[in-house]
């Protein structure tokens, strides 16, 4: 078959520009994907957000979209909208998305906000083993955080230790009869009002059993014994030859040194890892005074935390002030007046109202449950106290601004940030992140 000279030359230009012409149309079925604004540009956990623009497409695999480098649920895709939810933990940073592989040069920025929720509890006194809002817990006061993430959570008027996992199982992990005193396995352990809670570095959990004027000690089978006290008292001595009153607060040092906010006695105790208990602050007069040793005053100290240096802080809670403690003994005011009052400010104008649990920041602030203010206050390495959520009785999750607390009690800072707040008469543990 023969073609003409000039029908040949034009079926081969035909083919040599068939590709571009092609190719030309298949941008123009593809035009770049933009961004035009996100929002909103602030939120918490779980804040829906939409991004607005144009030729994303339609498929939900073919974007990603990360916030501070941090993956985010995608729920939804048209051609001129994304939307996204906030995940947990998020910080504030940089919207990234990728549209078909390619990274859009827009990037807003979205500003994560911290924000209160209920983790575990239902908020009606009670004593039942469940998931997260469906366990019952009745005036829980004290808590500690283990190494793999679970909490432990002294059942103030159950009488009973729970535990609770990292997804908010909540289980009985000692004590189930009711209040008494009794050394024993598991269930079969008996407590009344235990307090504060700490963990050792073998996983043994320290409980001030406060009712019982103990210190008791539960291995991580469950198995309680009483590691020091005996009767309502003040002795110092070894084991059950010493005598607490109301013992409430419970922090660990890096060698395993207790020490205990011996309520009643107004004083400090420490209690080595053979269970040696002596005094370790307070005069044990009911009073107000820094010094050194028994020659400074406490008032019913109720929290403790303490730092990688050994400094050891108190909720001094009926003198209103957050105390510090060297190792060396010294006892100073770190931030209060002996008076009660919801006051922000510098660290000698500051009004607290009952302080008592302590956590400490990274940064160094110190997390105080501000019990009767029912908030939770900061006060930083100046003593300039703020607050950083509650402002009165009540309960509701939301943002740092809009939370409310009942009376928390106890406060736990977990490795990544994550913040747990014990509240007693609402009888929930809060999360916050």
């Amino acid at each position: 078959m023969k073609f003409p000279r000039h029908g040949f030359s034009s079926l081969v230009a035909i083919l040599l520009f068939a590709p571009i012409l092609f190719s030309c149309k298949d941008d123009e079925e593809t035009p770049a994907a933009e961004i035009v604004a996100i929002s909103p540009t602030a939120g918490p956990k779980g804040t829906q957000l939409t991004i607005a623009g144009a030729n994303f497409g339609t498929v939900i695999a073919e974007v990603e979209v990360t916030i501070n480098d941090k993956p985010a649920e995608i729920t939804s895709v048209t051609n001129n909208k994304i939307v996204v939810v906030v995940p947990e933990k998020a910080g504030s940073g940089k919207v990234n998305t990728k549209i078909r592989g390619i990274a859009l040069s827009s990037q807003p920025a979205f500003t994560y906000e911290l924000s209160v929720t209920t983790f575990a509890g239902s908020g009606q006194r009670g004593f039942v083993d469940g998931l997260g809002v469906a366990a019952k817990f009745y005036a829980p006061s004290g808590i500690a955080l283990d190494v793999t993430g679970n909490l432990f959570v002294t059942d103030y008027v159950n009488g009973s230790i729970r535990k609770i996992s990292s997804e908010g199982a909540v289980t009985t992990f000692a004590g189930k009869l009711g209040l008494g005193f009794q050394d024993g396995p598991g269930e079969l352990a008996r407590f009344a009002g235990p307090h504060g809670a700490v963990l050792d570095k073998a996983g043994n959990l320290f409980v001030a059993d406060e009712v019982n004027n103990r210190i008791r000690k539960i291995t991580p089978d469950g198995t309680a014994t009483t590691f020091a006290g005996k009767v309502y008292g003040f002795n110092d001595g070894m084991g059950s030859t010493a005598s607490f009153a109301n013992p409430s607060g419970i922090a660990i040092d890096k060698d395993d040194n207790l020490y205990v906010a011996d309520q009643a006695n107004n004083r400090i105790r420490k209690i080595t890892p053979a269970g040696m208990v002596t005094t370790f602050a307070g005069s044990g007069v009911a009073d107000w005074l820094d010094g050194t040793g028994v020659a400074a005053g406490f008032f019913r100290p109720v929290g403790l935390a303490i730092d990688p240096l050994g400094n050891v802080f108190v909720g001094d809670s009926f003198n209103h002030r957050i105390r510090k403690i060297t190792p060396a003994g010294l006892v100073t005011t770190v931030a209060g007046f002996r008076e009660p009052g919801f006051v922000d400010g510098p660290k000698d104008l500051a009004l607290f109202n009952y302080p008592a649990g302590l956590a400490l920041g990274s940064d160094g602030s110190i997390y105080v449950a501000d019990t009767e203010n029912y908030s939770i206050r900061k006060v930083d390495a100046n003593g300039n106290v703020t607050t950083f959520s509650g402002r009165s009785d009540g309960h509701f999750d939301g943002t740092l601004e809009f939370a409310l607390f009942r009376s928390p009690r106890d406060i736990e800072i977990a490795p990544d940030g994550t913040i747990y707040v014990v509240d007693m008469n609402d009888h929930r543990i809060r999360k916050i992140d």
